[in-house]
């Protein structure tokens, strides 16, 4: 199965914190969601925090390539360089991170 990584250029995702910030969608390596509060990493070693749960980015980046790998980490697949299963349990191999 191949995605197309491109339908990530341009988007651009802004968070409802006391700031407005506009991210480019391409720059998120991944999110980790503990509760409600998500934290979304970013590629130039920076972070934001966000009150949202990690299901509504699941849906607002499912066609965009990002992989939900456990219960509280979504992960962007264009940063991915492996991604195996071992006894049910997805192992991610990244440079990135």
């Amino acid at each position: 199965m191949s995605i197309d990584y491109s339908q990530q250029i341009g988007k651009k995702m802004t968070t409802r914190g006391h700031k407005k910030i506009c991210i480019h969608v391409e720059n998120i390596l991944y999110i980790q969601c503990h509760g409600e509060l998500s934290t979304i990493f970013l590629n130039d070693s920076s972070y934001l925090m966000e009150i949202r749960p990690i299901r509504a980015f699941e849906e607002d980046f499912s066609n965009m390539g990002f992989i939900r790998i456990s219960r509280n980490t979504l992960v962007n697949g264009k940063y991915l360089t492996k991604l195996d299963t071992l006894q049910g349990k997805r192992l991610v191999d990244t440079a990135n991170f």
